[in-house]
């Protein structure tokens, strides 16, 4: 199972106040709170954990259909880092997830799978300046055929619609601030 999150810089500045009182310890645990204040850019590494939260949260929600977001009941621990590369662990509702966070200064973008093995199977389409009907922008620039459709199940979960195959794809849709990304397997 797949789960993505994108992270605009730029708009988290804008729309969000992380050192306001209170926001760690509903957000963040113990562990978690010490991976931020020992790294060398704290702001960085709020929205690294961050986006390995969501993007477990919305693969856990393709396996469980559960909505309850808890960012506390989700743990997340980093593993290894190459060249803006983050590689980490996330356990939640008695679930783990392998992550892979990749770091611009633009962008943090974080895949969640179940198998680690997976990354090199996944395709990512990341666009920045997006248009707000992203579906018809995909169709246009060719990211997807005439016989592929965005559709989403009873509980809303995104997935890719061949007509002509009669198959659906997984697929994990993210998108903040000016970037939009999709993530199939």
């Amino acid at each position: 199972m797949i789960g993505n999150d994108i992270i605009d810089l730029s708009s988290a500045k804008k729309e969000s106040n992380w050192k306001r009182k209170g926001y760690f310890d509903k957000i963040f645990t113990t562990n978690e709170q010490q991976i931020i204040k020992s790294a060398p850019d704290a702001e960085v590494c709020v929205w690294i954990l961050w986006s390995m939260k969501e993007a477990a949260y919305k693969a856990n929600n393709r396996i469980t259909n559960c909505k309850e977001y808890a960012p506390i009941k989700i743990n997340c621990e980093l593993i290894l880092t190459e060249n803006n590369i983050y590689y980490g662990k996330v356990s939640y509702n008695n679930l783990k997830f392998h992550t892979k966070t990749s770091v611009s200064n633009e962008y943090i973008h974080t895949i969640a799978l179940h198998n680690s093995k997976d990354f090199s199977a996944i395709r990512l389409i990341l666009i920045s300046n997006y248009p707000s009907n992203y579906i018809e922008y995909l169709s246009k620039y060719n990211y997807l055929t005439n016989n592929e459709k965005i559709v989403k199940n009873q509980f809303g979960i995104p997935n890719l619609y061949n007509e002509i195959s009669n198959q659906y794809t997984p697929i994990s849709i993210s998108h903040h601030g000016s970037f939009l990304s999709l993530v199939l397997t």
